[in-house]
């Protein structure tokens, strides 16, 4: 690395540069205004030219050279030419050297056309001289030379050829050839000399200015130094004089804030003797300053604590602070309380630890509401039994800390049988006092120390540690016998009973989750079986992986067109001939073949895939319908719908959209439901009927007789027609209340003008005995089991023939003739 020059040289590099930017600004500024000064003397001279060529030059010339006059004319337009270009460049670069060269050039040419145009009358020498001093305001030598070589280039030309044009005579000495050169030697000589003055007076300016601005420059830079210097010093003065009044006043804020604080804050020297004592510690404590200040730190000490007054003060001189630190204190009237501290080293100015500062705040409530909050967490807060959270707590440590051992366990959960009747009859208020009764009886129940906890609703679970499955059984039974006993409620005799599902330890599942989830199966085994109790076992839940994958199997074959519809005809009595058919729901299994609805019906109401299988139902067997319309075939389509379907707002429009879509009449459809679907919510299910009967569908009652309100509501139902429930017409031949039953069903329908149609007809006989009552149809196994499309148009055609039409009522087909098609829905869309 070079070494740094002394200030001095760096002061004069720096002049030096300065003068050199000032010389060439100032040589700048003069070649400009130099060049506008020759811009307006070329221009003059031009002009000047013109008019010498107008005036003079016809007198000048005489005799033979008069004939020249036009070449004059031709000479005075030629200084427009050789003016044009210096005069452009002092307008478009002024102050380069170029334009200076072209100037002096064109200077030269331009003095030369005047004396010719004059015919030698303009003094040569004086021309030139005038010239020459003219070009010197530019200060450049080197333009001076340019302008003599042109001046030497032109005389020496003309001199030889035309010699009248510069000297006036028509024949040259060779002395005035010396003379011209002579004087431009000379004229040349003076003005360079004095233009290598002029530029040694403008460097020696243009360093003086150099060395005033550099001057200038330093005096302003040592100023601004020393005003800096000043103004920092001020400053710092001023910070400092700041500061010293911030520390007291902090110091003052700080004492004030001590003193004042509700918080215990207190200092104690290394032998543990009390040296301050805020106001917050008097508060709460309730010694003053002076009965504690000089005493040890253990008067403040419950008994089995004092051990800590010594454990603290080591870790504080091994320099150690302590944050949120949990203790006790015991305060003047004996009480003790609970105390968060901080406590924090004293040292001296020399940094060495004197002592400990103290500071504390009463937490006792805090401590309690915690407390409750805990108990909250994990406890009901209706029956104050513990809630699942506990339960699970103390059922996963039960099955980690017995884990691998011999120790046996059981979980029991519980449900009331007749909870819901119970809210819904008498009111929430009067469940939740019952459920408050419950809490003595399930724990008089069981055995001392056993969990009972509330899961929620009306759900239990309780967990018998230490128990084989029989006294598990036991204890199921003395509660079932214990809930059996009415129980009085704001003077209602309530009769409940429960169901107990119950999951042994180990046999049942090694982990809380396992134990939950069985002891769950069996306890709604017992809800359905109604028996009590149920131990449990593998079989007991529909809950496997294959039905899982069942159910993602039948949302794909949805949206997989893999459903089918097959068709059970139904035959009008009366003529022999279709009275439609009945679409029922097929599933074309990739793997499995062609499954019965028995098979995943079930599983589409359980998932809520019912209802875009109703709807595939609907549109399919609407399109059927037309093409069969289309081929001549009357055949209505009866869709039977199930509950979610039933209760779908916008049924009836897509039902609209769909019927448009195909083309199709409403009256070619007969939705088809049953009296457990209507009855879920009646007014909601009469509106939407109401809805589907005025668009032109049939609405018929499927089931008939099995329900419990079906003759409350078919007066206001829009119904088109019952169907007799399979399980009166199956035994009617042999049961005479099953018989009774059918024909008060048929004279009830005729009476109020609906249609009636028998299903699960099975022999001839049958349908002979129905169309004897005047049953109006029959669908069953005597006319065919459910068939294809194909082979339904088949029956179909066949059932249009005039023979079959003319065979009367008493013409029943038999089960080997091919069947009438329908297409219908059962109530879980198609499951028949």
């Amino acid at each position: 690395m070079q070494p740094s020059a002394p200030p001095a040289t760096l002061g004069r590099e720096r002049i030096d540069q300065l003068a050199e930017s000032l010389f060439r600004e100032h040589r700048i500024a003069i070649f400009r205004e130099v060049d506008r000064l020759f811009a307006a003397l070329l221009t003059f001279q031009w002009l000047a030219g013109i008019v010498v060529a107008l005036l003079v030059s016809p007198r000048a010339w005489a005799g033979a050279e008069s004939q020249v006059h036009p070449h004059v004319w031709a000479s005075a337009f030629l200084g427009g030419a050789i003016v044009a270009m210096p005069v452009a460049l002092t307008r478009l670069r002024p102050g380069w050297a170029s334009t200076r060269h072209v100037v002096a050039a064109a200077q030269a040419l331009m003095g030369a056309l005047l004396i010719h145009l004059s015919g030698g009358r303009i003094e040569t020498h004086f021309h030139i001289f005038g010239s020459l001093a003219f070009l010197a305001f530019y200060r450049d030598w080197r333009v001076l030379l340019t302008f003599s070589v042109v001046v030497a280039l032109d005389h020496s030309f003309r001199g030889v050829f035309w010699p009248y044009s510069i000297y006036g005579v028509l024949t040259v000495q060779p002395w005035r050839w010396v003379e011209h050169t002579g004087w431009v030697v000379f004229e040349d000589v003076f003005l360079i000399r004095s233009c290598v003055q002029w530029v040694r007076e403008m460097h020696a300016v243009a360093e003086r200015e150099a060395e005033l601005e550099v001057t200038r420059d330093g005096i302003e830079v040592e100023v601004r130094e020393r005003t800096a210097e000043l103004q920092e010093a001020n400053r710092s003065l001023a910070e400092e004089n700041a500061e010293r009044a911030r520390v007291g006043a902090d110091l003052r804020r700080m004492a004030s804030i001590v003193e004042s604080s509700d918080e215990i804050i207190i200092s104690k020297d290394l032998d543990g003797l009390i040296t301050s004592w805020n106001r917050g510690a008097e508060r709460v404590l309730g010694y003053t300053a002076d009965e504690v200040i000089g005493r040890h730190i253990a008067m403040l000490m419950p008994p089995d604590l004092v051990d800590d007054v010594r454990t603290i003060l080591d870790r504080t001189c091994r320099d150690e602070h302590l944050d949120h630190y949990q203790t006790r204190r015991r305060c003047k009237d004996g009480t003790v309380i609970d105390v968060s501290l901080t406590v924090s080293p004293i040292r001296d100015v020399d940094g060495a630890i004197v002592g400990a500062s103290n500071v504390g705040r009463d937490i006792t409530e805090q401590k309690r509401a915690e407390a409750m909050l805990a108990h909250q967490a994990t406890h009901d807060g209706l029956t104050g039994l513990p809630n699942r959270t506990l339960l699970l707590q103390h059922l996963e440590r039960f099955t980690s800390s017995l884990w691998g051992q011999e120790t046996r366990g059981a979980l029991l959960l519980i449900d009331l049988d007749r909870f819901k009747q119970i809210n819904d009859t008498f009111g929430h208020d009067f469940g939740d006092e019952l459920l408050k009764r419950l809490n003595p009886i399930l724990v008089g129940a069981v055995r001392v120390g056993d969990l009972v906890a509330r899961l929620g609703g009306d759900e239990f679970g309780i967990l018998l540690e230490g128990v084989a499955a029989s006294e598990a059984l036991e204890i199921a039974d003395r509660i079932l016998a214990s809930l059996a006993t009415p129980i009085v409620v704001k003077g209602q005799l309530l009769d409940i009973g429960a169901s107990i599902g119950v999951a042994l330890y180990p046999d049942h599942g090694g982990d809380a989750a396992s134990l939950m989830q069985r002891a769950d199966v069996a306890m709604y085994a017992a809800k359905r079986r109604r028996a009590g109790k149920v131990v449990y076992t593998p079989g007991l839940s529909d809950c496997t992986p294959q039905r899982l994958g069942l159910v993602a199997e039948f949302r794909r074959g949805i949206e997989e067109g893999q459903l089918r519809l097959h068709y059970q005809p139904k035959v009008d009595l009366a003529t022999g001939g279709a009275a439609g058919v009945e679409a029922l729901v097929r599933w074309q299994h990739p793997r499995e073949g062609l499954m019965p609805p028995g098979r995943f019906i079930t599983m589409a109401e359980e998932t809520g895939l019912i209802r875009p299988m109703g709807l595939w139902t609907l549109e399919a067997a609407i399109r059927q319908s037309r093409a069969w319309h289309d081929v001549g075939l009357d055949a209505d389509v009866a869709v039977n719908l199930s509950v979610d379907n039933l209760h779908d707002e916008g049924l009836t429009e897509t039902l609209r959209k769909l019927l448009e879509t195909e083309q199709a009449q409403p009256g070619w459809l007969t939705i088809e439901v049953t009296e457990t679907a209507m009855m879920k919510h009646p007014k909601q299910a009469k509106r939407i009927l109401e809805s589907l009967h005025e668009l032109g569908v049939r609405i018929s009652i499927d089931d008939f007789g099995t329900g419990y309100s079906s003759l409350a509501y078919l007066k206001e139902l829009p119904v088109d027609e019952v169907k007799v429930d399979r399980s009166f017409v199956k035994d009617m031949l042999v049961d005479d209340r099953g018989a009774c039953i059918v024909r008060t069903v048929i004279d009830l329908g005729h009476n109020l003008g609906l249609k009636v149609v028998a299903e699960g007809v099975e022999d001839l006989a049958s349908a002979e005995r129905l169309a004897a009552w005047g049953c109006d149809s029959v669908q069953g196994f005597v006319l065919s089991r459910p068939m294809p499309s194909p082979e339904a148009t088949t029956w179909l055609a066949a059932r249009e023939t005039p023979a079959s039409a003319a065979c009367g009522r008493r013409h029943l087909p038999s089960r080997r003739e091919e069947p009438c098609v329908v297409a219908s829905g059962r109530r879980r869309a198609g499951s028949k």
